[in-house]
């Protein structure tokens, strides 16, 4: 009768890097041929939102007649990996944003508008004194802060009478101080001046 083989099944390896298929002749189901195939492979890569695939194809050559057999493996979405890439400050720091970037696609964005609040310390006549503006996001739950910090410059002393208007320090006349009544409502010198 001599053989007459059929295809009976393709047996991959776990991995997809190897295949081979097996052959049953129709006569006696004990006789049997195994032939290695090549395998190749080709890749498309998932993205953020989108599944990617390998389709691993191997290729057999059996008695002059070629056989194929494909497998598909999925690979899933990637999904977004989103990291903090800049804060944005409008001119008057009234306003800000944070910018976020995903590692796997540069084009994927996310800006969220912050929340604004400021913080100030008075300058003194002779220290600076500052705004602290601070920005404040909330993203995919997490939160995330920026500061700005602008310097009010010390203004000095403004002498009136001889008392500063901001802080009433009193001024030095030729080395003599003047010096505040109880009443509040004149000044005395701790020794005679030409005024």
């Amino acid at each position: 009768l001599g053989h007459d083989y059929a295809l009976s099944e393709w047996i991959w390896s776990d991995d997809k890097s190897s295949a081979s298929a097996k052959f049953v002749c129709s006569h006696d189901a004990g006789h049997i041929e195994t032939v290695a195939a090549t395998v190749t492979s080709v890749t498309t890569d998932a993205t953020c939102t989108a599944d990617g695939k390998i389709v691993y194809a191997a290729k057999a050559t059996f008695e002059s007649t070629e056989y194929t057999d494909t497998k598909e493996v999925t690979l899933p979405a990637l999904g977004h990996d989103y990291a903090l890439s800049e804060w944005i400050w409008a001119d008057d720091l009234s306003s800000a944003s944070a910018k976020f970037v995903c590692s796997h696609d540069a084009s994927h964005t996310e800006t969220i508008v912050a929340t604004v609040t400021n913080v100030t310390t008075d300058a003194t006549c002779t220290e600076d004194g500052k705004i602290v503006y601070t920005a404040t996001v909330t993203f995919e739950s997490e939160e995330y802060v920026d500061t700005v910090e602008v310097v009010i410059p010390a203004h000095g002393h403004e002498f009136e009478n001889h008392v500063c208007v901001h802080c009433g320090m009193l001024q030095e006349i030729i080395g003599i101080y003047v010096a505040e009544n109880p009443d509040k409502t004149k000044y005395i010198l701790s020794e005679e001046v030409d005024w």
